[in-house]
């Protein structure tokens, strides 16, 4: 009976310590939270006084024992007494140790509660002034709970002053104030990964715009901003006004809250499929995940790819910004049925039909192909646009030579000026030493030349092209470009180029 009155005085005294927690301090008698502090200082030291007599207790029995193994042992005639009372002996010392790690631990780990107090008082002093106005409404009914609430804590104090109720009052008294912490900082602990849980990036992303806030800050202060402009893409006049069509359509569906109509992008490597689903999500306002279909889930098992797969899609559901899934190498993952295909395959296109086969307005798909004739018919009947983005004309071909020949070398001519020290600090890097440009090594008649000679090369044949010319002219010690250097590069790549097109045909 004593022992039931004990916890729901226990109790009690919890509840003392949630409704202060809820009301101005200004409210609460200070004679109660003075008892109040008292009581806790008292249990403190009880429970002190039980762990150091407990520690003593099994000392004293551990050195009993310990002392009659030792006088059995001297005792002892054959060598197995003697092996099995050493071996005792043995348990003996070793849970000793035990013994005293645990009590060292216990005693740490109440000295980390210590902390958590200190951050739950502060949290509930910010709270009261900011629940002023509500705290008022109640005062009409604050006499009673203070009243309530020193009845119950005299009850508390003569259950507990009871000699032989002290220990276990300590005890519970203990267990009670750890219990409302816990509960309090536990709170926060699953709010924080419930937070991580919502804003986890899918393990699947090869590259994503999805960055925190502080991140685009250190970025724009770095002088990295993205490209945004869909306009600023050299296409064919037709090709780019589809393109900026369904940009625009794209940019609409999501101020709209409309549905999207997945892509296809088909088309020879290197003519920047990649850079045109990336373009259209940045200027739609759209954040974007990339990952190639043979790369990404190729060398995993079934049951992890399907998982990864299955992260993608349910985070593109539950997440508050819209989302592009960019799949590269599409025939690898979406392949057509009717083939043979492995039973990995197969059931990882299934997942994504099952996905796509509903209207959605939480993602877009755009899927990238070299080889559309692969696509699985039912992934086809799921883009609503289907557009080959091949390789550049001639006249595309000199605006994308003359836009990277700015970009990577004429750029380089001037004299950079050096990061500001805040820009330094943030990991901007000292500009690389200016280059220098033989006036006859690239004119506008050598670049026109240049580009009518680059038959059959795209957009990342041409950007690795100008890039090899400038690595040409940091290999002098001037770092100068020199005709004789634009001429030996541009020979190379064409003959790789004509290299790499006799290995495709055999």
């Amino acid at each position: 009976m004593q022992k039931r009155i004990l916890l729901i005085s226990i109790l009690t005294l919890s509840n003392f310590a949630h409704k202060s927690f809820s009301m101005d301090f200004n409210e609460i008698n200070p004679d109660v939270l003075r008892f109040f502090g008292d009581a806790a200082e008292g249990a403190a030291r009880l429970g002190q006084n039980i762990a150091e007599e407990t520690r003593r207790n099994n000392e004293y029995s551990y050195e009993n024992r310990e002392r009659k193994l030792k006088e059995e042992l001297q005792q002892a005639k054959s060598p197995e007494e003697r092996t099995e009372i050493l071996r005792q002996l043995g348990v003996i010392r070793e849970g000793r140790e035990k013994k005293e790690q645990t009590w060292e631990n216990v005693g740490a780990q109440f000295v980390q509660v210590v902390p958590n107090m200190l951050n739950l008082a502060q949290d509930v002093i910010r709270e009261k002034t900011q629940a002023e106005t509500k705290l008022a409404q109640e005062a009409i009914s604050s006499k009673a709970r203070k009243e309530a609430i020193i009845e119950s804590m005299q009850k508390l104090i003569q259950a507990g002053t009871d000699p032989k109720n002290a220990k276990l009052f300590a005890f519970t008294t203990t267990v009670a104030a750890v219990g409302v912490c816990g509960a309090w900082h536990g709170s926060k602990v699953v709010a924080n990964l419930v937070q991580q849980y919502m804003n986890k990036i899918p393990t699947i992303a090869e590259e994503t715009s999805l960055v925190s806030v502080k991140d685009k800050v250190v970025n724009y202060l770095r002088g990295q901003k993205p490209e945004t402009n869909i306009n600023d893409v050299i296409l064919e006049s037709n090709l780019a006004t589809r393109i900026s069509r369904i940009a625009t359509s794209v940019k609409n569906t999501v101020s709209n809250g409309g549905y999207f109509r997945h892509i296809l992008f088909y088309g020879p490597p290197g003519t920047g499929k990649t850079m045109l689903a990336k373009r259209i999500a940045r200027s739609s306002g759209l954040e974007y995940i990339y990952f190639a279909g043979g790369s990404a889930l190729d060398q995993l098992p079934i049951e992890d790819a399907l998982s990864r797969l299955v992260e993608l899609f349910e985070f593109a559901k539950r997440s508050s910004k819209k989302l592009m899934i960019i799949i590269d190498e599409a025939e690898v993952l979406l392949a057509d049925r009717s083939k043979n295909l492995s039973d990995k395959t197969r059931k990882l296109l299934n997942l994504i039909l099952g996905y796509t086969g509903t209207e959605t307005n939480n993602f877009i798909i755009v899927a990238l192909t070299n080889r559309p004739e692969d696509l699985d018919d039912a992934f086809l009947s799921r883009c609503d646009e289907q557009i080959e983005i091949g390789a550049p004309a001639p006249e595309q071909r000199l605006e994308i030579l003359q836009s990277y020949i700015k970009k990577f070398l004429i750029s380089r001519t001037k004299e950079q000026p050096k990061p500001s020290l805040f820009a330094r600090i943030l990991g901007a890097n000292n500009p690389p030493k200016p280059i220098t440009i033989a006036k006859d090594a690239l004119t506008p008649e050598v670049i026109e030349d240049i580009a009518q000679r680059l038959e059959h090369f795209v957009g990342r044949d041409i950007s690795k092209l100008v890039i090899s010319i400038q690595s040409e002219a940091y290999a002098t010690p001037q770092c100068r470009i020199t005709k004789e250097i634009v001429d030996r590069v541009i020979q190379q790549k064409i003959d790789q180029k004509t290299l790499e097109k006799k290995q495709f045909k055999q």
